[in-house]
């Protein structure tokens, strides 16, 4: 086993193998970072790193994103795949849980919509 961290909706979280959320309020990636490897320290498992949405991870608002353009209409975008909460959907690309209402530049268009 080994822990995580990895974009959130708002700043970072640190997940397990099986991407449960062990904590989602991480305002930066270096406070998630001190606490993977506090949680690794303390129970003398291996550092697992950064996995999941990129950097570049925000809302499909966000003026630099181009209009009609979210996770909820992007090919990776797995509907099939819900998480434990409802609110989110698993990301094939990037193999994590992703809010419909955001966006990332690996966006690609479901068959059958223009890109």
């Amino acid at each position: 086993m080994a822990f995580y961290i990895s974009k959130a909706r708002q700043g970072w979280k640190l997940t397990d193998d099986d991407w449960n959320i062990i904590d989602d309020d991480f305002d930066t990636k270096r406070e998630a970072q001190k606490e993977m490897v506090a949680l690794s320290a303390a129970q003398n498992i291996k550092v697992g790193g950064e996995k999941g949405l990129p950097d570049a991870y925000r809302p499909a608002l966000a003026k630099d994103v181009p209009e009609g353009r979210a996770c909820g209409n992007c090919k990776h975008f797995n509907e099939e795949k819900i998480s434990d909460d409802g609110t989110q959907a698993w990301c094939t690309k990037f193999e994590d849980w992703a809010d419909g209402g955001f966006y990332c530049n690996a966006w690609k268009s479901k068959e059958g919509m223009s890109d």
